[in-house]
């Protein structure tokens, strides 16, 4: 179970810390890294917005993450299905986060 805890924890700090280049506009359009698709390679203004759009939304779902695997952790405490609850609320909230985030950063890459 701590094992786990940990991991999560270190998943969702992981997600907050490639987030902040991109947050601050400092990641120049390329194949390898950022939100890429050929609306946002094809244009540095449209480049620039989406990645600090999309950054924000992968922040907050570090965020959601640290949280979660914090505040499900009582869970993990109940004796023979605690672990598969908390893995379980893990997975869902991590799950749930990264497909709002592209839901909305293609629906936001939309607009541009």
């Amino acid at each position: 179970m701590l094992l786990s805890l940990v991991e999560y924890i270190f998943l969702g700090f992981l997600f907050m810390g490639l987030s902040l280049p991109l947050i601050q506009r400092r990641v120049k359009p390329n194949p390898w890294y950022g939100f890429r698709t050929r609306k946002t390679l094809s244009e540095a203004r449209i480049w620039y917005a989406a990645n600090e759009f999309s950054g924000r939304l992968f922040f907050v779902t570090g965020l959601l993450m640290v949280m979660a695997a914090i505040l499900f952790l009582p869970f993990g405490l109940i004796p023979h299905v605690g672990a598969a609850i908390y893995l379980g609320a893990c997975w869902l909230t991590f799950t749930i986060s990264l497909i709002g985030v592209f839901l909305l950063s293609f629906r936001y890459i939309g607009k541009l």
